[in-house]
Formats: structure tokens, C-alpha cells, sequence
């Protein structure tokens, strides 16, 4: 069951909901986490090394809801976030980042399923889309389990190497229609 209250979702085991300015340095500690991982060369970035820089910055997610904390409900652990930005009439985008020591105990299946249903059961989304490096097995899988569908393959670079050169990989865009969702939740599944 999710409940929903001004951007506030739970499920049962993960409480959803707008940062405030005092989860600066939670956002830190798991951006930097990020930026060590073997996955965050595949992402936009890097993000700021400077860790004062995270009171600004969660002090603005603070004033919107497009980047989302995921905390556990049992005590309120900081465990990752889901984004869900607006992309143009009846699009939202779809990205996620959980803490390595939270991995792999479907937490972030969890968050985001929650966020995809509020997106389109709230939001009146007819479309989420979503890339990831092809490498990125977890995301990938991921999203493949959410129901997205993978479609356009291409080169593309966010980052560079430390000689400047670009990073190049294959990325994959993924899409999940509001029709596709409503079938796919209809079914219980």
C-alpha cells in the first residue's frame, strides 16, 4: 500500500519525501559514495567535492519536489534518493541513487515503484522516461523491472578522463507509457 500526502509516500518498509536543508550532509556522504563507484562515470557530474556546498543545494531540493529522500520507516536511516523532473506536458524523467550498504535488498525496486505510481496515478503522466549506461547492469535491470522498455541505443559522454578526454559509452534510452503501467498494474503484477 502507498499512502501519499504532499509529496510524502510510504511503502511498507521506505518513508519518500522532500529533503530539508538539515540532510545536507546525508546527501554528501552518498554523492561521494557515488562519485568512488565504478557506475558514476555514466552519470552527469561529478557532483561538488565541497561539502558546504550541500547546505545550498538541499536547502533548494528543499522548495521542490523533483529530488526525493528515501529513508527506512523502521528508524529513519538515509538510504538514497529517486528524481522525478519534469520533462514537457505529460513527462516526467526517472533517476535513482541508494547508498552501496542499502544495495541489493530492493529498496530502490521498492522507491521506485512508489514514485512511478504517484507520477502516473497522481500526476496524470502519460510518459517516464529514463537512460542508463549499458553497462550499468543494476539500472539497467531495474528498470526493466519497473516495466520500462529499452529503446534507442548511442555513444554518448557526460564526463572526462583525467588526460580531458571524454568518456564514451553506450547508453540506453527506456521509456514506460502510462497505458503500459495501468496494464501492467491491472494484472496485479
Amino acid at each position: 500500500m502507498i499512502t501519499s500526502f504532499l509529496m510524502f509516500l510510504e511503502t511498507n518498509r521506505l518513508k519518500i519525501r522532500r529533503f530539508t536543508p538539515d540532510d545536507w550532509l546525508l546527501l554528501y556522504v552518498l554523492v561521494m559514495k557515488w562519485e568512488e563507484s565504478d557506475y558514476a562515470k555514466y552519470d552527469h557530474g561529478p557532483w561538488p567535492e565541497n561539502e558546504e556546498k550541500y547546505k545550498d543545494i538541499t536547502n533548494d531540493l528543499s522548495k521542490s519536489e523533483i529530488l526525493l529522500a528515501v529513508t527506512l520507516k523502521q528508524n529513519d536511516v538515509f538510504i538514497g534518493f529517486v528524481a522525478k523532473p519534469f520533462k514537457e506536458e505529460g513527462e516526467y524523467g526517472l533517476g535513482f541513487n541508494f547508498h552501496p550498504d542499502f544495495h541489493r535488498q530492493g529498496y530502490a525496486f521498492e522507491a521506485c515503484s512508489a514514485v512511478v505510481a504517484y507520477i502516473f496515478e497522481n500526476l496524470g503522466a502519460k510518459k517516464i522516461t529514463d537512460g542508463t549506461a549499458l553497462l550499468n547492469k543494476p539500472a539497467y535491470n531495474l528498470l526493466k523491472k519497473l516495466g520500462f522498455k529499452s529503446g534507442n541505443h548511442k555513444q554518448i559522454s557526460f564526463r572526462k578522463d583525467k588526460n580531458g578526454d571524454p568518456i564514451e559509452f553506450t547508453g540506453v534510452d527506456f521509456s514506460l507509457t502510462s497505458e503500459d503501467y495501468f496494464k501492467h498494474a491491472s494484472k496485479g503484477s
